[in-house]
Formats: C-alpha cells, sequence, structure tokens
C-alpha cells in the first residue's frame, strides 16, 4: 500500500471540509465545543509547510509587503499606548484575522483549476447535505431563524456560516452557468439557499444573492440565458419572500419600507444599536460614546490587537475587556470587533484587502477568458465587506470559505491555459 502523503494542497481541502462538517458533527454527535478551534491546527501546519513559498510571494507582491508591513507596525503602536500586550491573545486573534489572508496566499500558490472545480464539487454535495440538515432541524426539532443552521449546527449564530457559503458556491455556479450552461444545479441552489435563508432569518443572504443576480445580469449580453437566470432569481425571492413573512410577521413588517429597516439593522441618525443593542451600519457612534470617550490613540489604534479578544468555551482566549464587556455585543460584528481592538486603521486593513480584490476584478473583466469569473470577483468582494457589517463571518473559520472564493480568479489567471477543463461535465484530473 502506498503512503499517504499530506501536503499543503490536501490540507487546504480537509480545511474546508472541516469548515463544512464540524459543527453539525459537534452539535448531533456530542463532540466537545470547542473542537472547531482545531481549524487553528490545520492552519498552522498549512502555513509552515508553505512558509517559504508564502514568504516569497509576500516578498514579490508589493501589495502584501507593505500590508503586512502596516499591519506589524501599527499594532506594535497600538500595543504601546495601551501599555498591554498578551502574547496568547495576541496569537489567538492572529488566527481570527489575518491568517486568513495566509490561507488566501496558500490557495493562489497551491491550487489549480481542476482543485477549484472538485472543491465546488464537495461545496455541492454540502449543499444537498445542507438541504437535509435544515429541514430535519426545521421540521422536527423546530427550530428557526439563528439556531437553523444547517450543516453549521443548532448553536445560536451558526446560520452566519450559511451566508457565505450560499454566496460563494451560488456566484460559482451562475459564472459556470454562463460558459457551459449548466443550469439545474444553479437552479437548486438558488431555491434552497434562498428558502433556507428565509426560514432561518438571514436577510443578508437573500439581499447577497439579488446583488449577485443584478450585477450579473447587468454584464451579459441579452439572451435566452439571461432570460432564465432572471426568472430564476425572481421565482427564488419571491419563494424567500412568502416564506419569511408566513414565519416571521413581526419581522417582516420592517421590509416595507427603508426607515423601518434602518430601524431594524440599527442604521438610524442616534445609531441606538436597533434590535440587536448594537448598530449593523454604524457601530463606531457608539463605540467612541461607550469606549474610546474622545481618545484619539484609541480612534486610531483601539485597545490593542488582541485586547478585546473573545472565543465560545476557551476561557484561556477570553480578553478582560471581553469578560468586562460581554453584555455589550461587539463580537457578533467583525466591524465592531475590529474597531475596538485596532481602531480605524484595523479597519483601513480589511478596507485595503477589499480595494485590492477590487481593482483585480477590474484587471480580470479586460481579459477575455476571465471576463465573467472578473464578475465574479466583483460580487465577492461586494459580499465580503457586506459581511464584515452583516456579522461576524469574517473574523471566525467561515472566513475559509470566502478567501478560497476571493482566491478563485488568481488561480485561473495562473492556470489559464487549462481554464476550459472547468467548463467540461466531468472533473478531468490536470498533472502538476
Amino acid at each position: 500500500m502506498g503512503k499517504i502523503r499530506i501536503n499543503a494542497k490536501t490540507l487546504i481541502y480537509i480545511i474546508i471540509l472541516f469548515t463544512l462538517n464540524i459543527q453539525w458533527m459537534r452539535d448531533f454527535l456530542g463532540l466537545p465545543l470547542a473542537i472547531p478551534n482545531l481549524h487553528i491546527i490545520l492552519l498552522t501546519i498549512l502555513i509552515l509547510l508553505d512558509l517559504s513559498k508564502v514568504i516569497d510571494y509576500i516578498r514579490q507582491n508589493n501589495f502584501w509587503k507593505l500590508l503586512f508591513a502596516f499591519i506589524v507596525g501599527s499594532h506594535i503602536i497600538g500595543w504601546i499606548i495601551n501599555l498591554n500586550a498578551d502574547p496568547i491573545l495576541i496569537v489567538w486573534t492572529f488566527y481570527k484575522t489575518y491568517a486568513y489572508f495566509l490561507f488566501f496566499i496558500v490557495c493562489v500558490i497551491e491550487l489549480n483549476v481542476t482543485d477549484v472545480k472538485k472543491i465546488f464539487v464537495i461545496m455541492l454535495a454540502c449543499q444537498i447535505l445542507n438541504v437535509g440538515f435544515s429541514a430535519y432541524e426545521h421540521s422536527a426539532l423546530g427550530l428557526q431563524s439563528d439556531y437553523l443552521g444547517g450543516i453549521f449546527g443548532i448553536r445560536q449564530g451558526g446560520n452566519g456560516f450559511t451566508n457565505i457559503f450560499g454566496v460563494v458556491l451560488i456566484n460559482y455556479l451562475i459564472t459556470l452557468y454562463i460558459y457551459n450552461k449548466q443550469f439545474l444545479w444553479l437552479f437548486f441552489c438558488i431555491i434552497t439557499f434562498l428558502v433556507i435563508a428565509a426560514q432561518a432569518d438571514i436577510i443578508g443572504l437573500i439581499i447577497l444573492i439579488a446583488i449577485s443576480l443584478i450585477i450579473t445580469v447587468i454584464s451579459m449580453r441579452l439572451s435566452f440565458k439571461k432570460c432564465i437566470l432572471i426568472a430564476a432569481g425572481i421565482v427564488g425571492i419571491l419563494v424567500a419572500q412568502k416564506v419569511f413573512a408566513s414565519m416571521y410577521p413581526e419581522r417582516f413588517v420592517y421590509f416595507q419600507n427603508i426607515e423601518r429597516l434602518l430601524k431594524y439593522i440599527g442604521g438610524g441618525s442616534n445609531s441606538d444599536g436597533g434590535i440587536y443593542g448594537i448598530s449593523r451600519i454604524n457601530p463606531f457612534a457608539q463605540i467612541n460614546r461607550l469606549y474610546f470617550n474622545d481618545n484619539v490613540g484609541k480612534y486610531l489604534f483601539g485597545y490593542g490587537f488582541g485586547n478585546a479578544s473573545y472565543s465560545d468555551g476557551v476561557k484561556l482566549f477570553q480578553s478582560e475587556f471581553y469578560l468586562r464587556n460581554a453584555y455589550f455585543p461587539y463580537y457578533w460584528f467583525s466591524t465592531a470587533y475590529v474597531y475596538l481592538e485596532t481602531g480605524i486603521t484595523g479597519l483601513g486593513i480589511y478596507l485595503a484587502v477589499a480595494l485590492h480584490c477590487l481593482s483585480s476584478s477590474l484587471k480580470y473583466i479586460k481579459v477575455k477568458e476571465l471576463k465573467h469569473w472578473g464578475v465574479y470577483e466583483l460580487i465577492l468582494t461586494i459580499a465580503y465587506v457586506f459581511s464584515f457589517f452583516y456579522n461576524q463571518s469574517i473574523t471566525q473559520s467561515s472566513a475559509y470559505l470566502i478567501y478560497f472564493g476571493l482566491a478563485v480568479p488568481y488561480i485561473f489567471n495562473k492556470d489559464i491555459k487549462h481554464l476550459p477543463n472547468l467548463y467540461l461535465k466531468r472533473v478531468n484530473y490536470i498533472k502538476g
């Protein structure tokens, strides 16, 4: 028997499979609460295996070289200003934030067209599993809203993973449909994700699917495929609207005009936090008022990288700030969490990544073979920024899915000669 070889590429597959399945295994098989945190070990091994390649990639790429230099420099200043730096919390917070940047880089380095196709086949299989779990959780267990997580478990907030999973998989299938006319799986995913989103009160996913369809349709020439895509989107959104209105009539009224919607998400002029106690659109005014108290150092650098860290079930990774202020749910939203810890400079780091992806999307749109993958990148960049405000999915393990998704056009650009293999109905194994 041949030896099983664990290399960087294999670990990428394992991490994505782990992300997609570990939470239902935890909740239904009785695994320890903290077991999803094992992804840290997998990611550490991945980075170490590819460390020399990652360093070379960063050295040769001015954007990443400057970004990591800025990250280190700004956070050192933040620790000096706050006179506080806990090494354990720094390492833990690194894995909740910037380690995902390295995962993105490793995906670009190691994966090729065939790997992308295989991974999305895995994701599609997981969506079939997700439909089954969601149906069971809703009909047999009577779960809904934040507790209806499908394959992402039945703990509060598990449905946040569905938001990222859905937008990445649907946009891949939309782009594939443009190139090879395979519609059945796209229609299946549009309908099932929209129904699950309505049942689980994931309004963000419904909005992102609508944005995806609108931008894609605008980018396409008038054709029968375009009309089919419009029809599928309208049918899916109408079904989702009906499901949501019947399950959450008291919340549905918030979506009937802009003023009520702003109140729902805490985006009013007084930024009172809406129904969550913290504003999705503008948590900064609340944080400035409650914690920063006109301190310029706090505005710029926050409480210091790691000093507002939190963890479910592992007290070692819970900062003093979190233990004192857990009643204020800043940890529900990446914007609030990043701003508290690292101030405007921390927000600037994520803005820089978004602008880098936006720039790349516009570059790829100009390349004939990558035009629609450039549109795909544009949509995922919008989803990346949206999710940063919408929930905590950019600063938890669901981020593996969005960073893999964002890496796809970079991988195709690197492996462009094999791109036609993506549009074949079967997965072709490409050497190298």
